[in-house]
C-alpha cells in the first residue's frame, strides 16, 4: 500500500500567502525543496497527488505537519 497527498482545497491560497511572505517565489521555493517547479503547481492546484517524500518535503519547507496541508489517502 502507498500513501498519496491530495492538497487541501483551501490550503493552497494560505501556502501563496506563506511563500509571499518569506519572500520566495513558487519557483524559487520549488528549487530550495528539490521539487521541479510543474510538478509543484500541479500539487498546489490538487491536479496531481504527492507522494509521501515530496509532501514532506512540502512541509518542511513551510514549517507546518504534513497533515496540516494534505489530506492523507492509501492505495
Amino acid at each position: 500500500m502507498r500513501a498519496k497527498f491530495l492538497m487541501k482545497k483551501d490550503v493552497s491560497m494560505k501556502i501563496e500567502l506563506t511563500l509571499a511572505k518569506m519572500g520566495l517565489t513558487k519557483r524559487q521555493f520549488a528549487q530550495n525543496i528539490g521539487v521541479s517547479h510543474s510538478y509543484f503547481i500541479r500539487v498546489l492546484r490538487g491536479k496531481t497527488k504527492a507522494g509521501t517524500l515530496v509532501a514532506t518535503k512540502i512541509a518542511s519547507g513551510l514549517k507546518k505537519d504534513v497533515d496540516e496541508i494534505f489530506l492523507i489517502t492509501v492505495d
